[in-house]
C-alpha cells in the first residue's frame, strides 16, 4: 500500500510540475526558465529543451535561462542547435 501511495504522490508531482510549467510559458511568453536543466529526462531531452528554446525565439525579447550545475549534452546540443538556426535566420534575412 505504501509503495501504491508512494507512486500516485511522484505522478501528482509530475503534473503539477508539468502543470505549472505550462502556466508559465502562457503567462511569460518571452522568457523561459528551466530549472535542474541537468537533470537528464523526458522534460529536459535535447528535443524538449530545443523546443523550449524556439518558442522564446519567437518573441524578439525570448530568453531561455537553464539552471544546472552542469552543462549535459541535451543542453549542448540546444545551444549548437539555437546557433545554428540563428546563423540561418540571419542568412536568409539579409538576402530578402
Amino acid at each position: 500500500m505504501t509503495s501504491l501511495i508512494r507512486k500516485i504522490g511522484l505522478q501528482l508531482m509530475g503534473f503539477v510540475l508539468c502543470s505549472l510549467s505550462m502556466a508559465q510559458e502562457q503567462a511569460a511568453g518571452d522568457s523561459f526558465v528551466t530549472l535542474d536543466a541537468d537533470k537528464e529526462g523526458f522534460l529536459r531531452s535535447h528535443r524538449s529543451l530545443t523546443q523550449t528554446a524556439g518558442r522564446a525565439a519567437r518573441n524578439v525579447n525570448g530568453k531561455v535561462i537553464f539552471y544546472a550545475d552542469r552543462m549535459t549534452d541535451s543542453m549542448r546540443q540546444t545551444m549548437e542547435e539555437t546557433a545554428r538556426r540563428r546563423e540561418k535566420q540571419l542568412a536568409y534575412n539579409e538576402k530578402h
